[in-house]
Order: C-alpha cells, then sequence, then structure tokens
C-alpha cells in the first residue's frame, strides 16, 4: 500500500499541502476556529496572489465580517470560486485549490463537532409543530447587524453555478432546489468537493455521521449522486409547505432544543427567535454558546423576502 505521503504528492498535495493539512489536523477545539485553518487560508489566498491567479482586491471586497467561521469561510469560497473560473493552466493553481478545499473540509468538520446535536432525542409529532413554525416564520426578524452576513449566504445559494446543480437534484429527488443550498450550506460549508450528508470529501465514503456514505458513486467528483443519496429519505414526499420543511431541516440537527425551551439555532440562528443556547457536542448543552452559523429558517426568510422563492 502507497504510504500517505507518497499518496498525496501523487494526486497533487504536495509537501506544502501534506503539511498544512497535518496542521487543519491539529486543531485543539472545536469550540473555536483553530488559527492553523486560517494561517492555511491566508498562506494559500497570499499564494494565489503572488502567482497572480488573484488580485490584491479580490478577496476581501465587499466581505461581511462576523464570527471566526465567517471569516474563514467567506474569503476561502471567493478564492476557490476566482482559482477554479481562471483558465491558467499552471499546476501551481491546481495546487493552491487543493489546499483551499482541504481547508474547507475541516472547516466544516470543526463546525459540526461545535454546534452538536442532541443524541437520541425522539422526533416530536409534527402536527403538535406545525403552527408554531408557521407563526415562528412569519414574526421572524433577520437581525440587523447580521443582515450583510445572511444576504451572503443567500448569494451562494442563488448564485447560478450553484443553483444549476441543486435544481439537477431538485429533478431527480423532488425536493426543492434551495432545500438541497441550504442543506448544502449547513452540513458542507457550500463544499462542491464534499459529500451533502456531512461535508466529508468525496474522495472516499463518509467517516462523519452519517458513516460509510453513500455506497455507490464515483469519487471524487461525482457530487451528485452523492446528493442524491444524501437525499434518498426526502426522495418522493409531497409535502414541501413551509411548516414541513422546517421540521424536516431541524430534523438534522435534532429536536432536543424544545427540551430547553430554546428555538433550535440550526433554524433561528441571526434572527430575533434565537439568542443563546446550544449543543456544543452530541448531548451536551451550554446555555451561553451561540450558534456560529446562519439559520435555515433566516435563509428561506431572506430567500422570501427577495421574493425568490414564495410560500
Amino acid at each position: 500500500m502507497m504510504d500517505r505521503r507518497k499518496l498525496l504528492q501523487v494526486i497533487g498535495i504536495g509537501t506544502l499541502g501534506l503539511g498544512l493539512i497535518s496542521s487543519l489536523r491539529s486543531s485543539l477545539a472545536a469550540e473555536v476556529v483553530d488559527e492553523s485553518i486560517s494561517a492555511g487560508i491566508n498562506a494559500a489566498i497570499a499564494d494565489a496572489q503572488n502567482s497572480q491567479f488573484l488580485n490584491a482586491e479580490a478577496i476581501e471586497d465587499g466581505l461581511p465580517s462576523s464570527n471566526d467561521y465567517d471569516t474563514s469561510l467567506f474569503p476561502m469560497l471567493v478564492a476557490i470560486d476566482k482559482l477554479e473560473a481562471s483558465p491558467s493552466s499552471d499546476p501551481r493553481r491546481r495546487l493552491i485549490l487543493d489546499q483551499l478545499y482541504a481547508s474547507l473540509a475541516r472547516l466544516n468538520e470543526i463546525i459540526k463537532e461545535d454546534q452538536g446535536g442532541d443524541g437520541e432525542e425522539a422526533a416530536p409529532n409534527y402536527g403538535s409543530l406545525r403552527d408554531s413554525y408557521a407563526k415562528l416564520f412569519e414574526t421572524c426578524v433577520i437581525d440587523g447587524s447580521k443582515k450583510n452576513v445572511v444576504n451572503w449566504y443567500v448569494s451562494r445559494l442563488k448564485a447560478e453555478k450553484s443553483i444549476v446543480r441543486y435544481r439537477k437534484i431538485e429533478q431527480i429527488t423532488g425536493v426543492p432546489w434551495y432545500f438541497v443550498g441550504i442543506v448544502h450550506g449547513l452540513e458542507a460549508s457550500f463544499n462542491f468537493r464534499g459529500h451533502l450528508h456531512n461535508g466529508d470529501p468525496l474522495t472516499d465514503r463518509t467517516f462523519q455521521v452519517p458513516r460509510g456514505r453513500p455506497k455507490m458513486w464515483n469519487p471524487p467528483s461525482d457530487w451528485e449522486s452523492s446528493a442524491v443519496d444524501a437525499l434518498s429519505e426526502l426522495s418522493g414526499n409531497s409535502d414541501w409547505s413551509l411548516p414541513r420543511m422546517l421540521y424536516v431541516l431541524e430534523g438534522y440537527n435534532g429536536y432536543g432544543y424544545h427540551a430547553h425551551q430554546i428555538n433550535s439555532p440550526y433554524l433561528w440562528s441571526f434572527s430575533n427567535q434565537y439568542s443563546a443556547g446550544k449543543y456544543v457536542q452530541d448531548g451536551k448543552w451550554s446555555a451561553t454558546a451561540v450558534s456560529k452559523q446562519c439559520g435555515a429558517a433566516v435563509m428561506l426568510k431572506s430567500l422570501s423576502e427577495q421574493g425568490i422563492i414564495k410560500f
């Protein structure tokens, strides 16, 4: 069997990429995005700028500032977009892209560790929550200090190149494209080189929960087949009303927040419907921790306010 260093060199990550991955894997805690990730991102972007694949102003211009997760995620995705669109055949461009994608996968892994879950909490009856979901959405107001951040998330969802891929999944599964996009953002940090299930790299089956998925797909670039597998339990669902959609989305992170009389941050973070309290690891509750991700319902609210979707 080829050793790991040799394998990484063969697939184009090389010595620099190996060092970056090693530093990314040395994360000290899930509660704070590891400084090595930010350092790795900054170094890769600097390499791209020095190699003239990116303009010096191409990354930071117009990006909103938020928490440490967002300020790592935003410039990385912008750099990836621009490098993917570059016509250059310089092998350094692919090397830098590999480094950024490795950073994106690790960043997503950390934020998923940080957001935790409620363990084995049983799903409540949908009928008991339907009216509550509708009322919460109707009275939802996006936090003014987060408005630019929410707009940025939505800009990723409605970007033409993303919608094309999301709509393809909609055609196969019947799952609305915007639901696919929101799950892609929350579960995979918008990584098209990662499984929709949880953002794990497409080069192998998932290692985070759900593990070992999918059984059949074509690594390392078959995002579509993996996405169809991730949504297989929803394929053919005929009820995509707003309350039902919110119920299904909340299930991705668990229903345990109801026991704490807290609206789930997975839905309502960055709005008036949530302020603090979350699971910081599976089954571990903190009353003071605050979610770093934009909530799914908040993205839906913004899409609705912009007239992009209607309920």
